[in-house]
């Protein structure tokens, strides 16, 4: 049976409409309320986990590339609605094994990432910015490490150390994705929304 699970901050909606993956939905809804309520008071976001291949559909016809991911984000920016953040729930649980932490765990690390790409940061052309931001909330946040810094090669013993003397670099493939800039606008504006899956509107900022 379809699984859904909403934050009860209006500002956040968070819902699971897969069955794949069991996990529990109320640790992960009450992060996004802190989330909401720390880097986007007043505004307007979702988050919806799916099965991998809603997230393949979804990056191959808004990135043009046909393969899995792990989190897409795509910002609205519009009368107070930050956007949408999809998370395939396969990748997040395969990840979780990897990385030795619970599915909970591992989708709030990602929908703390998909938060940053839809609040402006790019980790492809910000020279560390966001890798900076996003080490500084996890530990904030008590999370493990963050998906740059995973793939910028931050060990697991060290994740406690200070991230912002690391070095960002455009990744090709890894657990951030392969990214893809939209030459067409700023890296740190979307691109004119249209309609999709789950009122889901393309952007330059994908993960």
């Amino acid at each position: 049976m379809e699984r859904t699970e909403s934050s009860d901050d209006p500002g956040c909606h968070f819902e699971s409409v897969q069955q794949a993956v069991p996990f529990n939905g109320r640790p992960v809804a009450d992060f996004l309320d802190r989330l909401a309520q720390d880097l986007a008071p007043g505004l307007e976001f979702s988050v919806v986990v799916v099965d991998d291949d809603a997230v393949r559909q979804a990056n191959r016809q808004y990135r043009k590339t046909d393969r899995k991911t792990d989190v897409l984000a795509f910002p609205d920016g519009e009368h107070g609605n930050l956007g949408d953040i999809m998370i395939a729930a396969g990748r997040a649980a395969e990840q979780a094994v990897e990385q030795r932490h619970s599915v909970e765990t591992e989708v709030q690390i990602l929908a703390l990432h998909g938060l940053l790409h839809l609040k402006g940061y790019d980790h492809n052309f910000d020279d560390g910015e966001m890798l900076a931001v996003e080490g500084r909330l996890r530990q904030a946040y008590g999370l493990p490490l963050g998906l740059i810094e995973r793939a910028t090669g931050v060990r697991r013993e060290d994740a406690r150390s200070d991230v912002t003397t690391a070095t960002s670099r455009s990744f090709g493939t890894g657990e951030c994705g392969s990214e893809v800039r939209d030459t067409g606008s700023d890296p740190r504006a979307g691109v004119e929304p249209y309609g999709g899956n789950f009122g889901i509107r393309p952007s330059a900022h994908l993960s």
